[in-house]
């Protein structure tokens, strides 16, 4: 149930994320680079191989419209992938440009233990134990990290992070 809050908080706050950045109407030329990538992940699997032609005026075709009406990131860029470890979360912070912080570093050996027992629960393992103070041990690290990813988030937003800078 810890991992299911955990996941859920990192997944369900990264979606409002997406959805404040579609709410505030970014055109193409106020937008940073990250956002611009987030907005045509999509797009780039039309690319993916040997694409034909098809796929590739496909591709062109729907940045061109996007361009003229502006960033609209689809929310389903924004996923754990059913396992939501350490480098999974940097992943997803990356997306946005926010590295991870000395605090969330701190707490990767409990969180990658802690995706080590959901997996290892979840596939039918049951000779793991879990003690009291392994479950106050996660429910600290889990309550630090998601305390500090609102912080980066409020930074992320306060400090307009996702507008291009002038150079």
């Amino acid at each position: 149930m810890i991992y299911s809050h955990w996941e859920g908080f990192c997944v369900a706050s990264m979606k409002l994320l997406v959805d404040y950045l579609n709410e505030i109407s970014l055109s193409y030329q106020d937008a940073a680079n990250h956002v611009l990538l987030l907005d045509n992940r999509k797009r780039f699997s039309y690319l993916q191989g040997n694409c034909s032609t098809d796929q590739q005026s496909r591709f062109l075709n729907e940045f061109l419209a996007s361009q003229k009406t502006g960033v609209h990131i689809d929310r389903s860029v924004v996923s754990a992938n059913s396992n939501l470890n350490f480098k999974q979360l940097s992943k997803m912070l990356s997306y946005f440009e926010i590295s991870v912080s000395p605090v969330l570093d701190q707490q990767k050996p409990t969180i990658e233990k802690l995706v080590w027992y959901r997996n290892s629960i979840a596939h039918g393992e049951n000779s793991i134990t879990v003690t009291q103070k392994d479950v106050e041990t996660f429910i600290s690290c889990i309550t630090k990290c998601i305390d500090e990813m609102l912080s980066l988030f409020s930074t992320y937003i306060s400090s307009l992070n996702y507008c291009k800078k002038d150079s």
